[in-house]
């Protein structure tokens, strides 16, 4: 409380209101630490933002109730594509840093926040050049493309682990963990509480849905009813898997093997505290902003990392997990997946020790110290825009 008295106090020698760009976004994993830094900044501080991303249907639902500013900014992606796109994106580089520059010194900002993805590199890039102070958040335990470029023109750098700094100026880096909307922290750890009778398992990947996950876990869920075992699933599908995973629970129903209230399918859900604070158990990818919920919460999680994720960003988080208890990695076919659920879905205190180690990795606190952060260097000195 005293570190957030003193900036305040700095703070308050400017009585108009902080001006922030947020750069970045197009997944959930980008845009969710960015939605819960701005709440956190709101809460303690006057403050208008404008968001310059991707306009991608994820990114659109997380700013949705924020209130910001929106800029659509057109970035060529560098990482996953050829030689040949990828020398090409280079030397277009230029364009979207002059748009970039254009939306900044129209909006004046104090201070510009990257998130990561390729939009957010030029515009960290058009900062740089105009003498505004930036800094980039890193949710991953390998930084992306954009943010290992970023890097050099940033003034401090938001780390979600401690094994991210070797790949970034020691001296900027700050680790906060990644930040986790305020309405998440508000669920209570299933360490805290009586587990479900019958218990309940989560299962989602990710804003956009997983194929693999969706059609593992739904297989598991089913080999699990007709060992007759009640387990009753909550399961985000992503829009386009969702009918043939109804499909698969209503066939099991209609042989018998579960009742209607056993499962509930929905394409997308909006508050995942309203499912989190019914799970016993996760099933899901290990994206960094699951991950991060996962372990603020105290959830047990069996984790089946996305394969194909950039420098293999996705197992390395799970690892973190997997090393102190707190999950389960597979890659496993769903009678594998329906064994291990089994095994730690119906025994509390394989449950409970899980969920203990999940919460001693969690870091509830991160959005608020980066918050602070950025006040303290959005205050100091003024903005040569």
């Amino acid at each position: 409380m005293e570190e957030c008295a003193v900036i305040l106090r700095k703070a308050c020698s400017k009585p108009q209101e902080l001006k922030l760009v947020v750069a970045g976004g197009g997944t959930g994993g980008h845009c969710n630490p960015a939605v819960a830094i701005i709440e956190e900044l709101k809460s303690i501080y006057p403050v208008r933002v404008l968001w310059i991303g991707t306009g991608r249907d994820a990114e659109l639902r997380a700013i949705k109730d924020i209130g910001c500013d929106h800029q659509v900014l057109q970035v060529l992606p560098i990482q996953g594509v050829g030689l040949f796109k990828k020398l090409y994106a280079f030397f277009t580089l230029p364009e979207p840093i002059f748009r970039a520059a254009t939306y900044l010194l129209k909006f004046k900002p104090d201070i510009v926040l990257g998130v990561g993805s390729y939009v957010s590199g030029p515009v960290i890039v058009a900062a740089w050049l105009l003498n505004i102070p930036c800094a980039i958040q890193e949710q991953n335990v390998v930084p992306g493309t954009a943010n290992k470029l970023s890097a050099k023109f940033a003034r401090k750098i938001f780390v979600t682990f401690e094994d991210t700094i070797k790949y970034f100026p020691s001296h900027k880096c700050i680790v906060t963990g990644n930040p986790i909307r305020k309405r998440l922290l508000n669920i209570r750890s299933s360490i805290f509480r009586h587990f479900n009778d019958p218990p309940v398992l989560l299962i989602v990947g990710g804003s956009q849905g997983s194929r693999e996950v969706n059609k593992k876990g739904a297989q598991a869920v089913v080999d699990l009813w007709e060992q007759g075992l009640h387990v009753k699933v909550i399961h985000q599908t992503g829009s386009s898997d969702y009918d043939f995973v109804m499909e698969s629970y209503k066939k099991a129903v209609s042989k018998g093997f579960a009742e209607e209230d056993m499962f509930e399918v929905y394409p997308y859900i909006h508050k995942m505290e309203n499912v989190y604070s019914r799970a016993d158990l996760v099933l899901c990818r290990a994206g960094a902003s699951t991950i991060a919920e996962l372990t603020a919460i105290g959830l047990p999680s069996i984790l089946i990392p996305f394969p194909h994720a950039a420098e293999r960003h996705q197992e390395l988080n799970a690892e973190l997990l997997v090393k102190k208890g707190a999950a389960i990695m597979t890659d496993s076919g769903p009678l594998k997946l329906s064994n291990l659920i089994k095994d730690i879905i119906f025994d509390p205190n394989k449950l409970k020790t899980m969920a203990q180690a999940a919460l001693e990795l969690g870091k509830r606190d991160a959005a608020r110290q980066i918050a602070l952060q950025l006040l303290e260097m959005g205050r100091k000195g003024e903005v040569t825009v």
